[in-house]
């Protein structure tokens, strides 16, 4: 009978789990996704998943793994953006995602021959105030985005970026400051 019931508390919290998980992906994914989704039934389902969005503008078409999210006042997340918040991932105010951009906070440590993509491994991100990051741009695991910064189209940032500064390239390097004088940084 204990036996019975252990396998039972199990089973029972793996159905929970995936109910949990489910109900996410379909109040975010799905509804809040949609390009037919009015605005204000997308924040009422981003928020009843949990997701912490104050007053911002989160376009049709993003996907949004995870519920570990914050994204402050007045920021624009633009069409088909990927966010993958198994970590915590904090957007400043004031802030940009131009279309296409991914902001992922999951990666695998190297595996053996036999296997190259070894155990998961997450790392926060964070993306300061008054930052815009070009469309296609892809923001890699652990990084933080200094204020002000300016990320280039198509960039991969894999380490911290300094305020106010555009970083551009694969990956992406100090390019110009964008705090007083108009320099180039090389």
């Amino acid at each position: 009978m204990e036996l019975m019931r252990t396998w039972y508390d199990k089973v029972n919290r793996n159905a929970v789990g995936f109910y949990k998980r489910m109900s996410h992906d379909v109040l975010v994914n799905i509804i809040g996704r949609s390009y037919v989704t009015p605005r204000s039934i997308r924040y009422m389902a981003y928020r009843a998943a949990g997701l912490k969005i104050k007053s911002t503008e989160v376009r049709s078409g993003c996907t949004i793994i995870g519920s570990n999210l914050l994204i402050e006042k007045n920021v624009l997340i633009n069409h088909d953006v990927f966010i993958d918040c198994k970590k915590r991932v904090e957007i400043g105010e004031n802030t940009y995602i131009a279309f296409r951009s991914v902001i992922c906070t999951s990666t695998h440590q190297f595996g053996p021959d036999y296997q190259r993509a070894g155990l998961a491994e997450t790392r926060p991100i964070k993306i300061g105030k008054g930052c815009w990051v070009g469309a296609g741009a892809t923001i890699l695991p652990g990084v933080t985005i200094g204020d002000g910064c300016i990320i280039a189209a198509g960039s991969v940032v894999r380490s911290n970026c300094i305020p106010h500064v555009l970083y551009a390239g694969i990956p992406a390097k100090p390019v110009k400051s964008l705090k007083g004088e108009e320099e180039n940084i090389e």
